[in-house]
């Protein structure tokens, strides 16, 4: 089962620090994420449509990138900061 990690305020709206999710074949991100929100009953553009960063196995990824039974996603709020 892929495990999607959610971080800051994408934490705080879900109420969950992680979903973890059963897939049976490849599927891509957008897709992952769109069964995200229904499962947490919010819009798909949440994520779609959002300014979010995305990784899976801890490598950037985008929204047609495939994700793999096993698979581990985080979802990142834009960072600012610097010195």
């Amino acid at each position: 089962m892929p495990r999607i990690r959610f971080f800051a305020s994408i934490q705080d709206k879900l109420g969950a620090s992680e979903l973890r999710i059963r897939i049976t074949d490849s599927r891509s991100l957008r897709n992952i994420l769109m069964e995200t929100a229904t499962i947490n009953q919010i819009e798909p553009s949440f994520f779609i449509d959002g300014p979010f960063l995305f990784a899976i196995n801890q490598t950037m990824a985008g929204l047609d990138d495939m994700v793999q039974d096993g698979d581990e996603i985080a979802i990142f709020p834009p960072m600012s900061g610097g010195l």
